[in-house]
């Protein structure tokens, strides 16, 4: 498969080849598979439009992977806060 971080192949495409995604993704969903070297060898992820957007700032996919993660923990933490209530007098 090609190398890339544009979107190229559907999720079909990658399953055809071997891939299994862990979430659930549409099979007509454009993706690029994405090598992140790890100490223990490849991790494979399917970069989605969002993936490459980010990249267009900064064209390291360790970056995206690195503002997709921080997102992710912002949105846990935000999830497990309770909602904030209007305080009158102050």
């Amino acid at each position: 498969m090609a190398k890339g971080l544009k979107p190229a192949f559907t999720i079909a495409d990658l399953k055809k080849h071997g891939v299994k995604p862990e979430g659930a993704l549409p099979d007509n969903k454009l993706a690029a598979l994405v090598a992140l070297e790890q100490k223990d060898g490849n991790e494979y992820w399917a970069g989605l439009q969002n993936f490459y957007v980010i990249t267009s700032y900064n064209r390291s996919a360790l970056y995206a992977m690195a503002v997709y993660q921080l997102s992710e923990e912002i949105r846990a933490l935000h999830d497990r806060q309770p909602a904030h209530t209007a305080q009158s007098g102050r």
